[in-house]
């Protein structure tokens, strides 16, 4: 069975789904083996992302129901020497303080809302040379990880808001893109 999605037929880019797709709201599965394939669809979420353009990715964001996230953490500054960043099997092991800023996420695209996140978060990641790693991140990475762990689980930003507000932005977001 192939995960990934279609290729964008205009070019090698992976094509990012988006919502109402429900491979959104599934669990993805643990990635035992870094294989060819695996880091053949980093590379293509790196390029998809940076297209896009995102600070992060989750593989099912392509279709790939795998535990894959990559980021291009530039929220130091403009710092091209910065390479993205992928993470295999993200797990976020502690967490400190509290944060509440916009976000916004390429598979809802043009929708964004305030909520509260971590302002810093220490995640264990297998790298893609399978070494095992922990690294702390604060501020907008630690929330641009947050968000991408939650795609992993099926959840999307909107799902951590109030009933009411969730309800709001969904009838927004089928408004503008007149979908019922």
């Amino acid at each position: 069975m192939k995960t990934i999605s279609a290729i964008d037929e205009k070019s090698d880019l992976l094509k990012i789904i988006t919502f109402p797709d429900p491979l959104l709201t599934r669990k993805s599965e643990r990635v035992e083996n870094i294989t060819q394939e695996i880091v053949d669809l980093s590379g293509k979420m790196i390029k998809a992302m940076i297209a896009a353009p995102g600070q992060g990715l989750a593989a099912v964001q392509v279709g790939a129901l795998k535990r894959i996230i990559v980021m291009d953490d530039k929220s130091g500054g403009e710092d091209d020497e910065i390479e993205p960043v992928t993470m295999i099997n993200p797990e976020i092991i502690d967490s400190e303080g509290v944060e509440i800023n916009e976000e916004g996420c390429l598979s809802i695209p043009t929708i964004y809302a305030d909520l509260p996140r971590p302002s810093s978060v220490r995640v264990s990641f297998t790298s893609l040379d399978g070494r095992h790693e922990q690294i702390e991140l604060k501020g907008a990475s630690a929330r641009c990880l947050a968000h991408e762990v939650d795609h992993l689980d099926g959840s999307l930003f909107w799902d951590r808001l109030s009933k009411g507000r969730r309800l709001w932005l969904k009838m927004k977001f089928f408004k503008r893109f007149g979908l019922k």
